[in-house]
């Protein structure tokens, strides 16, 4: 199936969109700055930024299968817009250079905390985490998907301010 240039966008924002709800949700890790890199033509790839959250521990197995987790983000965000186009009438599956460098982080950090056996699972956690916080994921989805073309970045603090987001980083889980 060829894709739409406004598909393309789509998609894009949803994978990124994937990464920065996990991100916001993590305990150990926060959105850099930017936020969010947007490709500057839809044949790149953008980029979302987590860094470690200031008082957050070095990396731990914990932390590290968070981190696995996050990457996963951008599939599970690819898996949210399949099941919505679908309802909408024309299903956009994508996979591209960035889920699989995704996954191939994901395995890497997986071997490292010899937890191979724990890629199913973050992978359904992933999802259902982005499942769970919907309506943040969709704000930030639109966001990105508004910029992509016209802007280079979203800050920080440009996706702190969707109102979904700042209900969510209320409760953010204490570290």
């Amino acid at each position: 199936m060829q894709l739409t240039d406004q598909e393309k966008k789509r998609g894009v924002a949803y994978h990124e969109a994937g990464h920065a709800t996990l991100t916001l949700i993590s305990r150990f890790f926060q959105l850099t700055d930017p936020a969010i890199v947007l490709a500057p033509t839809l044949d790149k790839t953008a980029q979302s930024g987590a860094g470690p959250r200031p008082g957050a521990p070095g990396i731990c197995r914990e932390a590290g299968l968070e981190q696995a987790e996050i990457a996963l983000g951008g599939m599970a965000g690819e898996t949210m817009l399949a099941r919505i186009s679908e309802v909408e009438g024309r299903r956009i599956v994508l996979h591209d250079e960035s889920a699989d460098f995704d996954i191939n982080f994901v395995k890497g950090n997986l071997r490292y905390w010899k937890t191979e056996n724990h890629l199913n699972a973050l992978t359904d956690s992933a999802l259902e985490t982005l499942e769970s916080n919907r309506d943040v994921f969709l704000e930030i989805a639109a966001l990105i998907e508004r910029s992509i073309g016209s802007r280079a970045s979203l800050s920080k603090s440009e996706v702190e301010a969707l109102p979904g987001v700042q209900r969510l980083m209320a409760n953010k889980r204490p570290l």
